[in-house]
């Protein structure tokens, strides 16, 4: 319980600052930190990947369908143990620009250098994940002022503010409306069995 209240304080505070949509990055850290159980980026490590990936979509304007699409492809790298091509040239590379460019100077080597240690099998998910999201926030970091001050980086945090209201609201009222309904159904008993 402890370290889901730390995840939700993190992903509140991140979507809040980077202008992102909090629905949406919920729901793909969720994904990825499942991925994440069990092994030595669990944790702190995992927020921290997750982060990079997250200045990169909120610097390049991704929507939340790629910003998700992203987190799937790391999450699938981490549930193989290996980096492929697939995961790294398509799914990431379609959703970041330059992804793999990006994965070779994080790795301190050339694109074909990476595309060898992929095609063998050499490229540990969990050695290259943080690597590649410390990548992420030098490639992209210095975009960040221009992005959280975008008019959709706006949009998304007014978004939130409203979905945090109904979660809010819901939590409030939903005692309320269950005796509500509690005692309609009763009535409704009462009124059947006479």
């Amino acid at each position: 319980i402890e370290e889901g209240a730390k995840n939700m304080a993190f992903l509140r505070q991140r979507s809040n600052s980077l202008g992102l949509d909090l629905a949406a990055t919920t729901e793909g850290f969720k994904q990825f930190s499942g991925a994440m159980i069990g092994t030595s980026l669990e944790g702190q490590a995992t927020r921290d990947i997750f982060d990079g990936v997250n200045v990169a979509a909120s610097v390049m304007g991704l929507g939340a369908e790629d910003a998700k699409g992203s987190f799937l492809a790391l999450s699938q790298m981490m549930g193989k143990g290996k980096v492929s091509a697939e995961e790294l040239r398509g799914q990431l590379g379609e959703r970041i620009p330059g992804a793999f460019n990006i994965a070779a100077r994080a790795m301190g080597m050339t694109t074909a250098e990476l595309d060898k240690m992929m095609s063998e099998g050499k490229l540990i998910a969990e050695d290259f994940l943080p690597k590649f999201s410390d990548e992420l926030k030098k490639t992209f970091g210095p975009g960040l002022d221009k992005s959280v001050n975008s008019a959709q980086a706006n949009l998304n945090r007014f978004n939130n503010t409203m979905l945090e209201l109904k979660l809010s609201l819901g939590r409030t009222l939903l005692p309320v409306v269950n005796s509500v309904m509690s005692a309609f159904k009763k009535g409704f008993q009462f009124l059947k069995n006479n």
